[in-house]
């Protein structure tokens, strides 16, 4: 992606919020989780790779933004098979 900062958007184009950190399966060196800094309030989330969508270089939330919320709320320690990468600072 040609983007300083990844920005991730709402499905209907928004901005709402920075990815922060890539957590990396260090076995299948694919991108599992992603810590996110939501625009509104500051608080960092992490999400399965999963609930992004990739539009014409954009990130897009694939979820609800309350559904995004509520998944963050449970966020997943790392295992001992990931590492982190910061893609901001």
């Amino acid at each position: 992606m040609n983007t300083p900062t990844w920005i991730v958007k709402t499905g209907v184009g928004e901005d709402w919020g920075l990815i922060r950190r890539l957590i990396i399966g260090s076995k299948t060196k694919q991108i599992h989780y992603v810590d996110i800094v939501i625009v509104n309030t500051g608080k960092v989330v992490r999400l399965p790779w999963e609930t992004f969508e990739i539009h014409n270089e954009e990130i897009r939330l694939g979820i609800p933004e309350t559904q995004a919320h509520a998944r963050g709320a449970r966020a997943s320690k790392l295992g001992d098979d990931a590492f982190s990468m910061d893609v901001w600072p």
